[in-house]
Formats: C-alpha cells, structure tokens, sequence
C-alpha cells in the first residue's frame, strides 16, 4: 500500500497571530521565498512595473527572501518606491505579513518538472488566507481553478499578466479568503496528515 502525505502548514502558529494592517499601511502583494531564476524573480518585478504604470501606481509589491537575484531586488526597490525588500525573516515575522497581503505571488515558469512541484509558500499562503496569483499550468492551477484560491498568468507574457494582476486584485473579496482558509484546514492540516500518517503505518503494522 501506498499512502501520501502532503505538505502542511502548522495552523497552531498561523492562527496565532491576528490579521493587522498596522504592518505595513498601505494595499500590498507579496513575494516570500528564495530569489532566483528558477523563482522568475526579475520577471515578475518586470510584470509588477507595468501593472504600476498601467492600472495602479499606489499598490505596493513586498519581496521577502534571498538568493541569486537578491541585488537586484534590493536595486529595483532603490529606484521604486512601490518596491519594498525585506531580507528573509522567520516565521513568526513572516506570517503577519502573508495574512496582511491582497495577494501571495507565485512565479514559476511552467514546466513538466515544475508543474508537479509543491512549493511550501502555496501551502503557507492559502493557510494565511491570502488567495496566490500564480503562473505554472499542473495541479496547482487545477486547485485554483477548482477551489477559487486566487489566480492564474503566464510568466512570459508580461502585458496579459499585468492585467490580469489589475483583474485579480478587483476581483479579490471574502469569499477567496473564506475558500483559501476551508481548504487549507481541510486538506492541508500539519496535525491531521500526522494522524492519518501514523494511523496508515499502525494498520499496516509498519511500527510493530
């Protein structure tokens, strides 16, 4: 027999923390995780830009994390006002500014690799939550879809993804916060995938 556990999120520290916007004041996106190519991370500062400049120059764009493309970061937000870097944070910090943002952004470029993945900052982001505006095409997307957890783009059509950013963002009310957090707490609990876990290998007398 073959038994999957997912990835989780812990809610006992999640919900520990209540949703302020005293963090950062004004409307805001986020970005959390590693800086990189493989993250598109250029490519989504890029996206962002014209989103500024076409639909919205008042909305921020939070980027959390470190990595290959980390100077860069740091030089756009230099030059962008709209633009705000934070060096990677724990947990407990990083929280309240995923339960606090409009949007989690999710730029990967799509791929029959990349389109299996599960990356921890989906799991961490609907668990918050905050619906994710994300680019790959496998399951992820077909959960979004599914669920209404947020929002799809394609990372290399800079123009579409813009707009759909402006879509999304006027799109977004309590109904995408209510689905993230259900379905998060149905399928993506820390405590319940151990139960379920340990109860596989106990029927299984895999631990006897």
């Amino acid at each position: 027999k073959i038994h999957v556990a997912t990835n989780s999120a812990n809610f006992d520290l999640i919900n520990s923390f209540i949703k302020s916007k005293n963090i950062i004041k004004e409307k805001y996106i986020i970005y959390f995780g590693n800086l990189g190519d493989v993250n598109c991370t250029k490519e989504i500062i890029e996206i962002f830009k014209i989103y500024l400049k076409k639909y919205n120059s008042k909305i921020k764009f939070l980027i959390v994390g470190g990595g290959q493309h980390e100077e860069h970061v740091i030089n756009e937000s230099k030059q962008n006002k709209n633009i705000i870097f934070f060096k990677s944070v724990d947990k407990k910090k990083l929280i309240p500014l995923i339960k606090n943002a409009e949007l989690s952004v999710l730029p990967l470029r799509s791929g029959l690799i990349i389109n299996t993945s599960s990356p921890n900052k989906f799991f961490e982001s609907i668990a918050c939550g905050t619906p994710v505006f994300q680019s790959t095409t496998g399951w992820i997307k077909d959960i979004i879809d599914k669920n209404k957890l947020g929002f799809n783009f394609d990372i290399d059509n800079y123009e579409e993804a813009a707009f759909l950013l402006n879509l999304s963002l006027e799109k977004i009310n309590d109904d995408y916060v209510a689905n993230c957090l259900h379905f998060s707490q149905q399928n993506f609990d820390k405590k319940q995938i151990s139960i379920n876990y340990l109860t596989f290998l106990n029927e299984n007398s895999i631990l006897s």
